[in-house]
């Protein structure tokens, strides 16, 4: 599933059926693997201020975001996220100027639930809005300071100010099936399961 790089502590995260794995590219050996009850299925990592992990469950039936303090070596959040089985999260990305991880939905349009991951913030570990009604499944991705992110209902590219939530539509008419999102330093790139 989904595999996460932290340069300064040079691991590469692995996220499993059942947790995460954390190997060192030192080493080429595991340093820990993390076994938790809440996590099933796919899923999605984030690293917030090089301390708490987050790890998105994108079940139909239990969606969650656990929190997890790499520092300390205990969840601190189980956040039970919106969901049924027409829709369900599947991608958080953070912005470490704001503090804040967006999670975008899967399946059918919802909108972007924002996370606080401020943990000096009164609501820490809190939703705190809901942006538009998208469908994004995996297209979403953090560029110099935007987020930028395909909605496969309406078949548009979006930019959205993370300290706003200011949402411009850039382009139209994408192709269907749009579900990822990559980038090198000067542009975004979107793939879509049609080979396009």
């Amino acid at each position: 599933h989904n595999q996460l790089y932290i340069p300064t502590r040079r691991s590469l995260l692995l996220y499993i059926q059942r947790g995460v794995v954390e190997i060192s590219i030192d080493s080429n050996a595991i340093v820990r693997t993390l076994l938790i009850d809440n996590i099933g299925g796919p899923g999605w990592m984030q690293l917030a201020d090089d301390r708490y992990l987050y790890m998105i469950n994108s079940s139909q039936s239990n969606s969650r975001l656990l929190c997890y303090d790499l520092i300390d070596g205990i969840i601190i959040a189980d956040i039970a996220l919106p969901c049924s089985l027409s829709y369900y999260p599947r991608i958080c990305v953070y912005d470490s100027n704001t503090k804040r991880l967006f999670i975008g939905y899967g399946g059918s349009a919802n909108p972007i639930r924002v996370i606080d991951a401020d943990p000096q913030s009164v609501s820490f570990n809190q939703i705190i809005a809901s942006i538009g009604n998208y469908l994004i499944e995996w297209a979403m991705i953090l560029v110099n300071g935007y987020l930028y992110f395909c909605d496969n209902q309406q078949n548009i590219i979006c930019k959205l100010i993370p300290s706003t939530y200011k949402v411009t539509q850039l382009a139209t008419s994408i192709y269907s099936g749009t579900y990822y999102a990559f980038a090198d330093d000067n542009n975004v790139y979107f793939t879509s399961s049609n080979g396009y």
